[in-house]
């Protein structure tokens, strides 16, 4: 049977019997399985994750920012933008696929209604950059900024092997818990360091920071005082929070954290976030700067990165004030 057009909104979600709190994405498989109809044209609005992250999203991703039969792309960073009523952190997007159509892809970009338009390849970088505004500040960066990213300095998760769920033990190792738990004591046998990281100064940083933010149309803070954490040596975490960054001194560690304060940097990482989970894969945009023996201004990046004054009041528009580093 013979299609000339497929036009759908897939179911978004399969529950995976986890306590009913987490689900496998099954929308990517209705896309899969349309485009092997090989339709002239494929329609379908589905939840934006797939454009840097997602659970079981890598293949599909590959497939989508590969395939020079998209024609155009529409993106919603509020879900609710296009189903009023509806939270769904990400926002929704919808495509065309024309079989006939060989090239680059119009993006359109829709925040509060107003939109934005460019004409690009979806595979510049391993991720999709949705905001059109943001990719002329990250060619501008990585031009900048030959050398390596944080995506290659945070920590992975689980950075001492303790899950979330680990129960506190009443003495051992220092450990910091989840929010509600605080700080506690892990018992050295369950404690791995594999990454060489126990012995040094640490910036902790929660894996959730935005847990509560489902509307990335609205500015995003990510990380502030209250929910980061700078330990001394001797200290762990359970995989709630990473290891954005480890050194010899305190000093050192607080000169970082001044940078990944910045509004330049946060941006940065916006740029690869398409959820409210964030790794270590979500900061390759964020450049190392390798000595951190200061502490770090956005004027002093803007210059660093050759950003100009536009740049910089939409970068200062995207993101949210934080705390005063001292």
């Amino acid at each position: 049977m013979q299609f000339d057009v497929i036009v759908g909104n897939p179911p978004y979600q399969l529950s995976d019997g986890g306590f009913g709190k987490s689900a496998a994405p099954i929308y990517q498989k209705f896309v899969q399985q349309a485009q092997k109809m090989n339709p002239r044209y494929l329609s379908m609005i589905i939840p934006s994750r797939w454009f840097s992250g997602g659970r079981g999203l890598d293949e599909f991703r590959a497939e989508m920012l590969a395939d020079k039969h998209l024609r155009a792309l529409t993106d919603y960073e509020s879900f609710k933008e296009v189903f009023p009523g509806v939270d769904l952190a990400g926002g929704a997007c919808y495509f065309l696929l024309d079989r006939d159509h060989e090239g680059d892809c119009q993006i359109t970009n829709v925040r509060d209604g107003k939109q934005t338009h460019a004409n690009r390849y979806l595979d510049e970088f391993p991720v999709f950059v949705r905001d059109n505004q943001a990719v002329d500040i990250i060619r501008k960066v990585r031009k900048a900024h030959p050398g390596r990213y944080l995506d290659e300095v945070v920590s992975s998760s689980k950075p001492f092997g303790l899950r979330t769920f680990y129960k506190p033990k009443k003495k051992g190792v220092p450990c910091h818990f989840i929010q509600r738990i605080g700080e506690g004591f892990a018992s050295p046998e369950d404690i791995t360091d594999q990454f060489g990281l126990l012995d040094k100064w640490k910036l902790l940083i929660p894996r959730s920071p935005i847990a509560r933010q489902t509307d990335f149309s609205k500015p995003v803070k990510f990380y502030a005082n209250q929910n980061t954490a700078i330990v001394p040596p001797g200290e762990c975490c359970t995989e709630s929070f990473l290891v954005a960054y480890a050194g010899e001194t305190e000093e050192e560690v607080l000169n970082f954290r001044s940078y990944l304060f910045s509004k330049v940097a946060r941006f940065l990482l916006l740029q690869a976030v398409a959820s409210q989970d964030i790794t270590k894969r979500r900061f390759l945009f964020v450049p190392d700067l390798g000595v951190y023996d200061h502490r770090i201004s956005d004027e002093e990046l803007v210059q660093l990165f050759g950003l100009s004054d536009i740049d910089w009041q939409y970068i200062d528009s995207r993101i949210s004030e934080t705390d005063e580093v001292k």
